[in-house]
């Protein structure tokens, strides 16, 4: 099956592509710019010194974890600046590649053409546990809220909401004793990109992926969100022992009460 997968720029994102090209025909990466410099902003000295240190943090995590990816060479790839992942031109590089599938992992919201392109077969692999979280940084509010099992990626169908499009299943990392917050957060990414090939590798062979209805609207947190004083109160958490809390209670329970989770048969 010949795919395109629309992303953006993270070393994450690269490593993503290359282990989707890994298991398929990727055709097409389309990777739309996101930066951080605006979430680096804090209101003085002390809060944006505590941002930049966050994204330095996670910029070496991904580094150690993922190694210095690049985009595959096999794929054409088209750099957009931010919001450009909706431009005609992309809708039109997708039907001209012949593109039967659609990953999507990271890119702002799709819109118009773009949407009509691949119906039925646009899977977005959502870095956080929908319906409970939705919108930005959906891996980092558990963190502050002090509620590991809500971290986890959806892979779900995309529709014109914002994470809202029929579940397929959802993936959780393996979390262990020592792991920091950005070591979770790149488990959950191999997860994700794992479960996506293995999504499409069904499609290809003719098996039908029914999507759940999202059965509650969740909470949607927003880029303006996210602020110093919610890194301060995510890293307090992760001193006072929050992993060590969260892998006795998983021990002790087996689950975490109220939280569905579908998994792939």
């Amino acid at each position: 099956m010949k795919l395109a997968l629309l992303t953006s720029t993270h070393l994450r994102h690269r490593w993503f592509a290359r282990e989707l090209a890994r298991q398929h025909e990727l055709v097409l990466v389309v990777a739309e710019a996101k930066g951080n410099q605006k979430q680096m902003e804090g209101e003085t000295a002390e809060d944006t010194a505590l941002l930049r240190d966050h994204f330095d943090r996670l910029r070496q995590t991904e580094h150690a974890f993922f190694g210095d990816s690049g985009f595959p060479g096999d794929s054409e790839l088209i750099e957009v600046e931010r919001g450009g992942v909706n431009e005609p031109g992309i809708a039109q590089a997708i039907r001209a590649h012949g593109v039967e599938g659609m990953a999507v992992f990271g890119p702002g919201i799709l819109k118009g053409d773009v949407l009509e392109c691949c119906p039925g077969r646009i899977i977005n692999a959502h870095q956080g546990l929908s319906p409970y979280r939705r919108g930005s940084g959906t891996n980092f509010w558990p963190f502050v809220e002090g509620r590991l099992e809500l971290v986890g990626a959806t892979l779900h169908w995309i529709d014109a909401g914002i994470d809202t499009g029929g579940i397929i299943c959802h993936v959780r990392p393996k979390i262990e004793s020592g792991d920091t917050m950005h070591e979770i957060g790149c488990k959950t990414v191999a997860a994700s990109a794992q479960c996506m090939g293995k999504l499409f590798s069904l499609l290809d062979r003719g098996i039908s992926l029914p999507g759940i209805s999202q059965w509650e609207q969740g909470k949607l947190y927003q880029r303006k969100d996210f602020d110093a004083q919610a890194v301060q109160t995510a890293r307090r958490n992760m001193a006072e022992g929050l992993v060590a809390a969260y892998l006795e209670n998983r021990k002790s329970s087996g689950s975490a009460a109220g939280i569905r989770i579908i998994v792939l048969e």
